[in-house]
């Protein structure tokens, strides 16, 4: 196997840059940090999350399901759509 062979035969053709690694879709991985490609965009409202990789979009759909909430709960109080009552924390609602 190539792992422990030390065998790297793909290359990056960007100028100057010496990435070499195992596998063609490595390459095409690493391709996208030089010409800034985010193909993977996350399907949110609101959310500006773009990933190199789907896996990485899977992950910021696991993790930032909290985040998306917030940011619904947070659209929804700038339409006027939910409204937030603040009252002093020793003071029951309605008193």
């Amino acid at each position: 196997k190539r792992t422990h062979s030390g065998e790297r035969p793909y290359a990056c053709d960007e100028a100057g840059c010496k990435y070499m690694t195992t596998t063609a879709s490595h390459i095409k991985v690493h391709k996208c940090t030089h010409s800034g490609d985010r193909p993977y965009a996350c399907d949110e409202p609101g959310c500006k999350y773009k990933a190199i990789q789907s896996s990485h979009l899977a992950a910021h759909k696991r993790n930032g399901a909290q985040a998306h909430a917030r940011r619904r709960a947070a659209d929804l109080v700038r339409r006027g759509g939910l409204q937030v009552q603040n009252h002093p924390v020793d003071q029951p609602h309605g008193a």
